[in-house]
């Protein structure tokens, strides 16, 4: 399809607009999340990326993890693969010194999107998949529209 894709820093596009788009994912409001985590963070980054009509068609975060020294990407939200890719690429950019140092990128893919995140990384990264996490949640799975989930969040990010 011909629709344009462009990349903005969080910093550029709306706090609300950022969370409208993260409760259609998530399927609730989660504004101090994405305040704290995704925009106002002093230690990441967050890109939005919008359509030729200027709607958020999904965003991405990045961080360096201090303790190992390589970033982490998530959460990365995005309503398709080709925006997933493009986010993926202009994270990785933002820490270009750390992975030229390393050579890691820490992702927390849903097994639902291991294969499809594979294929389109396949020229790009090698995956060590770390199999059987802990899921983070109590009583029940939040209702959440995985389709757009490509990488979710850690919860060191906390730490």
């Amino acid at each position: 399809d011909d629709i344009q894709l462009t990349i903005k820093d969080g910093k550029e596009v709306s706090l609300q607009r950022i969370i409208n788009y993260d409760a259609k994912v998530a399927k609730c409001q989660r504004e101090d999340f994405i305040r704290q985590w995704a925009v106002d963070r002093i230690d990441a980054v967050c890109k939005v990326l919008v359509n030729s009509n200027d709607e958020i068609v999904g965003y991405g975060c990045g961080r360096l993890l201090s303790i190992v020294g390589y970033p982490q990407f998530g959460p990365i939200y995005c309503d398709s693969n080709d925006g997933f890719k493009l986010l993926f690429h202009i994270l990785h950019s933002c820490f270009n010194d750390e992975i030229n140092e390393q050579n890691l990128i820490s992702l927390r893919i849903p097994t639902t999107k291991t294969t499809t995140v594979q294929q389109i990384l396949h020229n790009v990264a090698d995956f060590e998949l770390k199999e059987q996490l802990t899921p983070q949640f109590t009583q029940q799975i939040p209702d959440h529209d995985i389709d757009k989930i490509y990488c979710v969040s850690d919860v060191t990010m906390f730490i």
